[in-house]
């Protein structure tokens, strides 16, 4: 029987915290765009995450 690989979402997570903090940087408010970047990946994750189950 194959093996499925699985999909990993923190890659999402990881690049949603970067961008909202180098977002945050040039706005002048790097911990609320810290935040909103992880906020934003939590739910490309769990998106990620979802669609991976779905095919299971």
């Amino acid at each position: 029987m194959a093996t499925r690989n699985k999909a990993a979402g923190g890659f999402f997570l990881i690049l949603a915290i970067f961008g909202g903090f180098i977002w945050g940087l040039m706005s002048g408010l790097p911990l609320e765009g810290a935040v909103l970047g992880t906020l934003i990946g939590i739910v490309l994750a769990v998106g990620v995450w979802l669609v991976d189950r779905r095919r299971g």
